[in-house]
């Protein structure tokens, strides 16, 4: 497990313990998204430092088109999670 994954799994411990619930929320899918991407075909082993931090700023990017879509269409406090999820 590279580092990156490691404080991912340290974070989502802290943010159960302390009860921080859009922080628990946004490690959860992280590290579901860490683990389809290492149980896709033609994958093995661990993911690369390369590969990890590709992958977050796709879920980043994703969450900041999300939130333009929901503030577009007037859904403000969706969009403005969509934006705490990004730039947490």
């Amino acid at each position: 497990m590279i580092d990156l994954e490691k404080r991912v799994s340290d974070g989502l411990v802290a943010a159960m313990k302390g009860k921080r619930e859009m922080e628990l929320s946004t490690l959860r899918m992280l590290k579901a998204e860490f683990q389809k991407a290492k149980t896709e075909k033609g994958h093995e082993g661990d993911l690369s430092e390369d590969e990890v931090i590709s992958l977050i700023q796709r879920l980043v990017k994703q969450r900041r088109e999300a939130a333009d879509q929901y503030a577009a269409v007037g859904a403000g406090d969706r969009a403005a999670r969509e934006l705490q999820e990004a730039v947490f």
